[in-house]
């Protein structure tokens, strides 16, 4: 890859390792004192899925770093795959546990990755 492609692909690897991080200590802060409440703060503020997306990131940082049809492929499957889960079972069960205050929050904060996010309007 050239300079700049490697130089981009560090840069969303870093973010996307902090962010990783950042969202597994948040979530696991609110289980720790709030286990049965909605994490709403940190990266779940500007994202329901801010694991999701760091695992995208990281993944597509990895693919542009070593290229290979096999790891383009991997990343676009791994969005994929993600979006099909987080957008499907995760957040119906989320809505099912908090009711109101889900449906509050997924008002506000978008699904970055879920199928709701990659909708096409008319």
């Amino acid at each position: 890859p050239s300079e700049l492609v490697q130089t981009g692909a560090l840069g969303l690897l870093f973010l996307s390792s902090a962010l990783s991080v950042s969202a597994v200590l948040t979530l696991r802060t609110c289980l720790a004192t709030a286990p049965h409440s909605l994490c709403t703060h940190a990266s779940f503020a500007w994202s329901r899925n801010p694991i999701c997306v760091s695992s995208v990131g990281l993944a597509l940082s990895l693919s542009a770093l070593l290229p290979s049809v096999v790891s383009a492929v991997g990343t676009v499957w791994l969005a994929l795959h993600l979006g099909r889960q987080v957008g499907g079972p995760e957040e119906r069960r989320l809505a099912e546990a908090f009711g109101e205050s889900w449906r509050s929050y997924a008002e506000e904060v978008p699904a970055v990755g879920s199928r709701e996010s990659l909708a096409i309007s008319a």
